[in-house]
């Protein structure tokens, strides 16, 4: 938690290698950190991570959960097009960055991922991305 509160790129490679290698809390609390140094991360390299056909489906979803800190329309639209990957892990992490991100322009391609079968094996993670989303958009209704 120290290490995420300096402000230096420097820290940006540790706090990568804790995300990569940690302990499941280690690795919330790296990217929690890495959040906060999302100035110091590379867009550019992380969508080139992302969209490349020689990335295997865990350097997929490390982008995704990477490009959530970074977010911004860039990042959305690129989130949004993984929702078709061929890979269904990748595809649930894009979902659950979707919702994380609030963006609730996809719940309806959500709602057609969920009746198709295709996706049997993830749709509680497609559920729960909705269910985020849907709060959300209600809380959003009630401060009007």
């Amino acid at each position: 938690e120290e290490l995420g509160a300096v402000d230096d790129p420097r820290v940006v490679p540790l706090l990568l290698a804790l995300f990569d290698r940690g302990e499941p809390e280690l690795r919330k609390a790296a990217l929690a950190s890495l959040a906060r140094h999302r100035k110091y991360l590379s867009p550019k390299t992380l969508l080139a991570e992302l969209e490349s056909p020689k990335s295997d489906s865990h350097a997929r979803m490390r982008a995704l959960k990477l490009l959530e800190t970074v977010g911004g329309p860039e990042i959305v639209a690129a989130v949004i097009r993984v929702l078709s990957d061929s890979d269904l892990p990748v595809r649930a992490t894009a979902a659950m960055v979707l919702a994380r991100l609030g963006e609730g322009s996809v719940v309806p391609r959500l709602e057609t991922m969920v009746s198709d079968p295709v996706n049997e094996r993830i749709v509680g993670h497609l559920e729960r991305a909705l269910e985020i989303l849907r709060e959300g958009l209600d809380a959003a209704d009630e401060r009007r």
